[in-house]
């Protein structure tokens, strides 16, 4: 699934296709990761698999180190343009869902300076 969402994105980050990584030796092209928006440990929160290419997010290291360890109101603005670029797409899934869970998925219990 990773490796179709990556090819999908053309082997660019998806929050800024200008992000510079470096040439993968397996691929041949531009470093990227896979990152699942809505988080796999929401699982079983869907009736369906969370695990599609729909739900993955190509990111440059960079991205997504952010996703993982940045403040949320450092990261609410990649993961509100994530959201709107993804959201038809994991409706044609079946999986609803709004900005606002998602928001809260990410927000978790991290302190804000």
């Amino acid at each position: 699934m990773a490796a179709m969402a990556i090819a999908a994105s053309k082997y660019s980050c998806e929050v800024d296709a200008e992000h510079e990584t470096f040439t993968s030796r397996r691929t041949k092209e531009r470093f990227v990761e896979a990152h699942h928006l809505i988080p796999m440990q929401y699982q079983d929160k869907f009736s369906f698999s969370l695990d599609i290419p729909e739900n993955i997010v190509a990111l440059c290291p960079i991205c997504h180190r952010k996703f993982h360890h940045s403040r949320f109101s450092d990261l609410k603005n990649v993961l509100s343009k994530l959201f709107v670029d993804r959201s038809e797409k994991l409706e044609s899934r079946e999986i609803k869902i709004e900005l606002s869970a998602i928001n809260e998925m990410y927000k978790g219990d991290v302190e804000e300076d």
